[in-house]
């Protein structure tokens, strides 16, 4: 959450997700895999509808965004 809220409202590439959160670098499909957790887990605590998320957004192909 933090990385999201440092790059708000940019895009975050999934490997930097998980480089900056966990300090290792990753590949993209790697960072597209470990990144998808806990996107999810984080959509199920601050989403009020996690199916139709308004605050963390995919970027398709790219990473996340968060949306204040």
């Amino acid at each position: 959450m933090v990385t999201l809220v440092r790059h708000c409202p940019n895009a975050v590439a999934y490997e930097v997700l998980v480089s900056e959160s966990q300090g290792y670098e990753v590949t993209r499909h790697e960072g597209r895999e470990m990144a998808r957790w806990r996107i999810h887990e984080l959509r199920k605590a601050l989403e009020p509808d996690p199916k139709k998320p308004r605050f963390i957004i995919t970027v398709r192909g790219s990473g996340y965004r968060l949306a204040l």
